[in-house]
């Protein structure tokens, strides 16, 4: 539902599935969004709501009403600010953290990009004291996660919206001979500290809004590969959707993100399996729990390397496959392999690698009776809280036709497997 003045509400945007918004309150330009009393360039001093605006307040109220987490992307590089490059800095910059983290209730999560800590982005070598800004932080919020450039969550490696096949939530020391990027794609498999990572992308083809792009959004199509490659390989998705020149929320994303919504959650809604299906793994016992539609209860297997077979009674058409391990006590999965039962025969579905807090596979279309879950590498014995099947109906996206100069034309789409008949 549109409002009278074209203008998508926060309801909304809470519809369209929105757990949390991360706002831009200061970024490399230095201005601030609130009321900062440590610097003049910030809303005070611009006409909007007559310099009495505070637009921190208002999205953290709104956050309140509608049940979101409040997070906050606070730039350490600031272009405005004299004593950048100094150890004055370091006081400028905690001094606003203490604004952000005293004046407008819980904030979920603090976002530091990492522009300006070296002096081939800024032009100025910053000497930031981060152990000082990350204890401010959690001595003002104790239950604050600190993401990006921080100790708690990593950035996923790029902008493109997905995380590689194998992507572990722990890190460890970089290998100096392999890309940096690629080893925030995958993780550590032997990593000792817990980060797991967040993948940012647009909706638009770039970080901001511009009228001339109002044509040109990911398609819903581009949108669930963006999905299944973030969330569903164990990662968490971080989407950028810009303001207008007005302030608001493009109607044309607005709408695209409630379709979008309204696609995955159709995909991911029927679960095939039941409680009353059979489902074995030698002399196990406590299976059940993998199939009881809830995260927080889980199945210890027996040994490094199990089989899982479930037994439906009756044939099935299925297309996507969503595991989980119990994430409380570490991801342990290394490898594992997919194989479905049909006319008589075991048949391989998917070679697949880590599981993590969740792994959807999305398949082809399959009949089988039965399914087999082999676990083929652990980093110790595997304990698996969920596995859950599903069936989704075909999605077409609009295909795009272009000619060549020598007069062939050519269509193609972002649906994947689809056929186009001339």
């Amino acid at each position: 539902g549109e409002s009278m003045d074209g203008r998508f509400t926060d309801e909304e945007l809470a519809i369209a599935g929105i757990s949390g918004i991360i706002l831009v309150v200061k970024h490399h330009d230095g201005f601030c969004v609130w009321p900062s009393k440590y610097t003049s360039h910030t809303v005070a001093n611009s006409p909007w709501r007559n310099g009495k605006g505070d637009l921190v307040k208002e999205v953290a109220d709104a956050c309140r009403k509608y049940d979101m987490k409040l997070c906050l992307y606070l730039s350490p590089w600031d272009m405005h600010e004299k004593t950048y490059g100094t150890e004055a800095y370091n006081d400028y910059y905690i001094h606003q953290l203490e604004e952000l983290l005293t004046g407008y209730g819980p904030v979920y999560l603090l976002w530091f990009d990492g522009a300006g800590t070296t002096n081939d982005v800024s032009g100025v070598e910053m000497p930031f004291d981060w152990e000082r800004i990350f204890r401010k932080a959690r001595e003002l919020q104790p239950d604050v996660l600190l993401s990006g450039n921080a100790p708690d969550i990593r950035w996923v490696g790029n902008e493109q919206g997905y995380a590689l096949k194998e992507h572990w939530s722990t890190m460890g020391a970089f290998d100096p001979k392999i890309k940096s990027n690629i080893q925030l794609m995958t993780g550590h498999a032997n990593g000792t500290v817990w980060k797991p990572s967040e993948t940012d992308v647009s909706i638009r083809p770039g970080w901001y809004y511009h009228a001339s792009e109002d044509h040109k959004l990911h398609s819903l199509a581009k949108l669930m590969d963006i999905y299944y490659n973030s969330v569903g390989r164990n990662s968490l998705l971080l989407l950028n959707i810009p303001p207008n020149k007005e302030g608001l929320i493009d109607s044309n994303d607005s709408l695209r993100l409630v379709q979008w919504k309204q696609l995955y959650t159709k995909e991911l809604s029927c679960n095939l399996l039941g409680k009353k299906m059979n489902i074995t793994s030698g002399d196990s016992k406590k299976l059940k729990k993998c199939m009881d539609n809830n995260a927080n209860s889980y199945w210890e297997a027996p040994n490094l390397t199990p089989t899982i077979e479930i037994d439906f009674k009756k044939e099935l058409v299925f297309n996507r496959l969503m595991l989980q391990e119990y994430i409380p006590q570490g991801q342990r999965v290394k490898a594992f392999s997919v194989e479905y039962y049909h006319r008589g025969k075991w048949n391989l579905l998917a070679e697949q690698t880590t599981i993590g807090y969740k792994r959807i596979l999305r398949l082809p279309e399959t009949k089988a009776s039965r399914i087999r879950i082999h676990i083929k590498d652990a980093l110790a014995v595997p304990q698996i809280a969920e596995i859950q099947l599903f069936y989704a109906e075909t999605q077409l996206d609009k295909p795009i036709i272009s000619r060549k100069q020598n007069g062939s034309v050519y269509m193609q789409t972002a649906s994947k497997n689809a056929m186009i008949y001339a």
